[in-house]
């Protein structure tokens, strides 16, 4: 997370050690992290494609599949809640305060849960 790098620090040599040093990233996908040149360049290969650091890419705001490049991201599962208030699967943005993004967020943690579980057991799905 880069707003723990100290005013004056190198930020990008900071970043690329923390992702040289991370066994599994959770990918907070919005239309600004899929524009991001640096993300694009620097981060994302890390997690996308055979043989790179296990992840979980997590819909933090609407992403129009269609339109948006998810650079790679679409061979993965990407995590929405999908509630009984909700007909379709949800980003984090669109779930009303209170109640609903509560709900997004501990459907996370069972799912971040769930993959450590699968992890540390030896399975890779």
């Amino acid at each position: 997370m880069d707003s723990a790098i100290v005013v004056g620090d190198q930020w990008q040599r900071k970043i690329l050690d923390a992702r040289d040093r991370c066994t599994f990233g959770l990918l907070l996908v919005s239309p600004a992290f899929l524009s991001s040149g640096f993300i694009d360049e620097n981060e994302l290969p890390s997690y996308v494609g055979e043989g790179r650091a296990a992840s979980i890419p997590v819909m933090l705001s609407k992403v129009d599949f269609q339109l948006h490049d998810l650079k790679g991201l679409e061979e993965l599962q990407i995590f929405r809640y999908m509630g009984r208030r909700y007909s379709e699967p949800r980003a984090y943005g669109e779930c009303k305060s209170g109640s609903p993004r509560r709900d997004f967020v501990f459907a996370l943690f069972q799912a971040i849960e769930a993959k450590l579980a699968l992890l540390e057991s030896g399975t890779t799905h």
